[in-house]
């Protein structure tokens, strides 16, 4: 694991992870026009508003498509009114985005072009590298914000490791109000 640190991460800082279902298990999938995904973007920036007000300063994404990048363009957006609040990019491996579309990939970079810290996990993908990033968010942080309605899979694993662990959770359905 290596950390470039363009911006030191206030002392007192609390720290907030987050993670998150990828497109194919959002119910907008990849339409983030849409009136489900700009409603969700929307409870997005409310919500790690409010964790900026309660003293989280520091925002740890996983850069995955989906929740992660959407969490981490949020907090870049509310750094023009929060400039305190520092980004760091928890990358699983090096090459995480090299196949995804075009679109993805400029959004990736322009996250990872602005962050204030990139932690790279791995050099080269392996088989447990993702579990390795989800276990740094957790270890991390103070509270995880989980984009989490109850479907099975790396999401549900981490929120339940983090329960294991004492960090704290707070869920943000994908759909508002519903939870499987």
């Amino acid at each position: 694991m290596q950390s470039e640190i363009r911006r030191p991460i206030a002392k007192d800082a609390r720290r907030c992870a987050f993670t998150g279902y990828r497109p194919m298990k959002m119910p907008f999938g990849y339409d983030e026009e849409c009136p489900l995904a700009l409603d969700f973007k929307k409870r997005l920036h409310e919500t790690i508003e409010i964790l900026i007000l309660q003293g989280y300063k520091h925002m740890i994404s996983g850069g995955a498509q989906g929740m992660d990048l959407m969490a981490a363009e949020t907090v870049l957006d509310l750094q023009k009114d929060y400039p305190e609040v520092t980004l760091e990019i928890a990358v699983p491996f090096e090459t995480q985005a090299a196949k995804w579309s075009d679109d993805y990939r400029k959004r990736w970079q322009e996250c990872i072009d602005r962050a204030d810290v990139i932690t790279v996990l791995s050099h080269q993908y392996t088989k447990g590298c993702l579990y390795a990033r989800n276990r740094y968010l957790v270890t991390q942080a103070d509270l995880l914000l989980a984009c989490y309605d109850g479907q099975e899979g790396g999401t549900k694993n981490t929120v339940e490791y983090a329960k294991n662990t004492g960090c704290r959770v707070c869920l943000i359905p994908p759909v508002k109000g519903k939870m499987h």
